[in-house]
């Protein structure tokens, strides 16, 4: 199987940690996700990194990724750069990593400097304070004047962090689905109807982004939850026929 390795310029010393890494990632490492993909925390000379394997590639994609798209894992690497660039949180990347086999890509992995962190939806689900949401109301609208828009938005791919002095910033994971492009206010609109949030919170939330965006703060609010029920109702039904047809699958069998 043949291996590409992107290093990071200030990480290039760990070249050697990073192939012993993925080369023993199955079996070693701390498991912090398992879902969709697989995501460890490694531990070398005191330091942490995290690791994450996407999985599930389809043999579509291990084409698509080879010749024709980048990888997920390469997509996270550049992405976290370009936010560095702009000056937005998120965690250091350390390097990707490709392998293959003929003309399939087989896996794909993303290392990143580990940064300790509380989720948005954990520090929501303890404390609903209007502060912390207007907070994260003006991280948003950062991101997308900065022309950001994150397309697998939610509370657990935010992070928060604290600095010296103890105030609160937002850092974003999960972003090999970003994409940067102008900000319409159709786009903005959209991008937030991702957030899963209690109506009482989302409403602090946005009106804080359109205070800030100069839009009229009632009128963004309304077409804001208007859409928002909307993509609601959308991932209802298409839940919905997924469950549909696993059941069918397994009838069939």
């Amino acid at each position: 199987m043949k291996r590409k390795m992107k290093i990071h310029l200030d990480y290039l010393h760990l070249n050697g940690f990073i192939a012993d890494t993925i080369d023993n990632f199955a079996t070693q490492g701390h498991i912090i996700q398992n879902h969709r993909n697989e995501i460890k925390i490694f531990e070398y000379q005191k330091n942490k990194f995290v690791v994450k394997s996407f999985k599930k590639i389809t043999i579509a994609n291990r084409i698509i990724y080879k010749f024709l798209r980048k990888s997920k894992a390469r997509r996270s690497y550049e992405n976290a750069l370009r936010l560095l660039d702009l000056k937005i949180g998120t965690p250091f990347p350390v390097a990707y990593v490709e392998e293959s086999s003929g003309l399939f890509l087989k896996n794909s992995y993303f290392i990143s400097c580990f940064v300790e962190h509380e989720t948005t939806d954990k520090h929501l689900i303890e404390s609903s304070d209007v502060p912390f949401l207007e907070a994260m109301g003006a991280f948003l609208f950062n991101l997308h004047k900065k022309e950001v828009f994150h397309y697998d938005l939610h509370t657990s791919n935010i992070l928060t962090t604290k600095d010296s002095k103890g105030k609160i910033d937002f850092c974003l994971v999960d972003i090999n689905r970003l994409k940067f492009k102008k900000p319409t206010k159709q786009r903005r609109v959209k991008n937030l109807n991702r957030l899963s949030l209690p109506f009482d919170q989302y409403s602090i939330l946005i009106s804080k982004y359109a205070e800030m965006a100069e839009f009229d703060v009632f009128s963004f609010a309304h077409k804001q939850l208007y859409q928002r029920k909307k993509y609601q109702i959308f991932r209802q039904i298409k839940s919905l026929f997924k469950d549909l047809y696993k059941k069918s699958g397994n009838c069939n069998k």
